[in-house]
């Protein structure tokens, strides 16, 4: 029986109370149609469960066998399942098992290799939480529309068709789909139908891997060991592939194994080694059913020589095209069956290349980097010097001020190449700077400010889909503009299915990266004490990293707050400070706490505005609360300073 996949001091995962839909692989398939199911860690079913099973047929995507199967028996994460009828299909290895399965599942999966001390014994899965995001459970069953577009996608891909099945992945992301959002990824990472943006692949990844995909986690891995586009980060690689592992990826199991036979990033250890090329094995993963039935006709790595075993591991191995497993086999079935042993050499002979079984490889086309998890790494490539860049071609992106920048560029856009450029919304002249942004995007295809650009463009001339496409394309090209405009779409509803969290969300980044509009928005979401995402605290960080980036408003609002106690303590000589240095820099805000609707002040701030105005010469009255002619006209001169 397998042991759990899920060590508690590595992961935990919240559950949900009932699971409706449960997905698991298909291990072995033995007479009259019975099948060993492999399922995730943490997860189970019930005995007489409905079990679909599907094939993943290049062209037609995942595609279900009519017949059903039925829960025979349960051993720990296996199962075995029997066809009510005789199949109008065979299942194989590897094909995808869905059990309609009303068990509850497990809160907590069980705990899998060594702490190592006994602090992380007894802080198990509460040690990692706070490095864990909150992801739900993967969804299985994705929206029919959102199906649809990600199968056609894959239909697109199958037939070498990236451009046009880029478009279709991002819409099906869209709509929450995360196969997409993973695929998409992949895309962006390798270039293949939109820019080679490793920035955008990486979002695409991580935001996949909030939804649970396994395949991001696995990618992720991959990246981060390797320094896929950027440096490498052994540690993160390491946890990714774990977090990939936990929710079933064979292929990510066997890369653990391999960091454990050689001791990168983890204590090398035979036993770990062994154990998970079992795991990933025993999910279906041909290069490590062929390893470990290597091992097992070996005797090696501390483990004793069994001949069936190998031979069982092998058989599929072989079974799943690895083509040093059929040598071998024919090798040992050479003496007992000379003519099945030459039928494998034959099919050794004849194999294909298949990059998918290649441990850095989840496709022919994506390999990242072939660098081999215990092999020194290699440092980040050097940038090219300026002669070898011109031979390599026309540059893809410009600094230099361009027309567009001039008809279109928005004032708060850090990536504006001349701080004086930027035209408000109301001014801009749509239709000029729509041949401009595109005659420059035609040009400098990775100027991630001109696609922003773009898609004010195309807002002001009521073409709102094509705008938030846009957007989102420079939003993953990394720019702070394009997110901040991504999140205004989804917070309005215009040009896509309004969505106050994805709003949030790309708020919230776009701030990250220095947006100081992004800000003001993601304050004001999180100020509302009627809204989801309430939450003052956050609000006042905003508003604080808005008056720090120099945005007047930014600095009165923080003022308010400490005026209201809303998001930090109370404190009316802080507000009164705040508001008198924003009014000074021309904040309409300010202005009109001050100077038009002063009695929502608490009386507390209004005598500390007096006391500042007192100790700057500009007041000599009372110290009252009460904002007469003279408070007024202090007031003013601040303003006029």
């Amino acid at each position: 029986m397998l042991r759990p996949l899920v060590l508690v001091a590595l992961l935990s995962l919240p559950m949900s109370a009932q699971a409706e839909m449960i997905e698991g692989k298909v291990a072995s398939v033995a007479d009259q149609g019975r099948v060993e199911i492999t399922l995730p860690a943490g997860v189970s079913a019930n005995p007489d469960d409905p079990v679909t099973l599907l094939a993943d047929i290049p062209g037609l995507g995942l595609t279900a066998i009519s017949t059903l199967w039925r829960v025979e028996r349960i051993e720990g994460q296996r199962l075995i399942a029997v066809p009510e009828a005789p199949p109008t299909g065979t299942p194989q290895p590897g094909y995808v098992a869905r059990i309609d399965s009303s068990v509850a599942q497990a809160g907590q999966a069980g705990a899998r290799g060594e702490q190592s001390d006994a602090a992380a014994a007894q802080s198990g899965a509460e040690g990692m939480a706070t490095h864990m995001p909150d992801i739900p459970l993967r969804q299985i069953d994705p929206s029919p529309a959102a199906e649809n577009l990600y199968l056609a996608a894959q239909n697109l891909m199958s037939e070498g068709d990236f451009a046009q099945a880029a478009p279709l992945l991002r819409d099906a992301a869209r709509r929450y789909h995360g196969h997409a959002m993973t695929e998409l990824g992949a895309l962006y990472a390798f270039g293949m139908g939109v820019p080679q943006l490793h920035e955008a692949a990486l979002a695409w990844q991580e935001l996949a891997a909030k939804y649970g995909e396994p395949d991001a986690y696995l990618r992720l891995g991959l990246m981060h060991l390797t320094g896929q586009g950027g440096a490498t980060d052994i540690p993160m690689g390491r946890e990714m592939l774990h977090k990939a592992a936990a929710y079933g990826s064979a292929q990510g199991m066997y890369l653990l194994a391999l960091l454990y036979e050689d001791g990168t990033g983890v204590p090398a250890s035979e036993h770990e080694m062994v154990s998970w090329l079992r795991e990933s094995a025993d999910y279906g993963y041909g290069p490590a059913q062929s390893v470990i039935g290597q091992i097992y006709l070996d005797g090696d790595a501390g483990v004793s020589a069994d001949r069936a075993r190998a031979r069982d591991y092998l058989t599929r191995a072989a079974e799943n095209g690895q083509v040093a497993a059929m040598e071998t086999l024919a090798g040992l079935l050479e003496a007992s069956d000379p003519a099945q042993a030459q039928s494998w050499r034959d099919a050794a002979h004849a194999a294909p290349a298949n990059h998918e079984n290649e441990a850095l490889c989840v496709r022919d086309w994506e390999c990242y980097d072939a660098v081999h998890p215990g092999a020194p790494l290699q440092p980040p490539a050097q940038p090219q010097a300026p002669a070898a860049a011109a031979i390599a071609g026309p540059a893809l992106r410009t600094d230099e001020v361009q027309e567009c920048d001039r008809l279109a560029a928005n004032p708060f856009d850090a990536d504006r190449p001349d701080p004086a450029l930027g035209v408000d919304y109301a001014e801009l002249d749509a239709t000029r700077a729509l041949a401009a942004c595109e005659a420059a995007i035609a040009r400098w295809p990775d100027s991630r400010r001109f696609h922003a650009n773009l898609a004010s463009v195309l807002h002001k001339l009521d073409r709102p889909a094509e705008a938030f496409d846009s957007a989102m394309v420079a939003a993953e090209m990394g720019s702070a503009q394009g997110m901040a405009f991504v999140a205004t779409m989804y917070k309005s509803g215009v040009g896509v299915q309004p969505d106050p969290a994805r709003a949030l969300y790309w708020f919230e980044r776009s701030a990250d990266a220095g947006n100081v509009a992004a800000m003001m928005f993601a304050a004001s979401m999180t100020i509302n004490p009627d809204s989801p995402q309430y939450d003052p605290v956050r609000a006042a960080g905003f508003y604080r990293a808005a008056s720090e980036a120099g945005y007047a408003d930014g600095t009165a609002n923080l003022g308010v707050l400490f005026n209201n106690g809303q998001g930090v303590r109370h404190d009316p000589a802080q507000a009164a400070a705040l508001l008198l240095d924003a009014l000074e820099r021309g904040s309409q805000k300010a202005y009109q706490e001050l100077l038009v609707d002063y009695s929502g002040l608490s009386p507390d701030t209004r005598k500390s505005v007096q006391r500042l105005l007192q100790t700057r010469g500009l007041y000599s009255g009372g110290i009252d609360g009460a904002f007469g002619p003279a408070t007024v006209r202090a007031l003013r001169a601040v303003q006029r300073e």
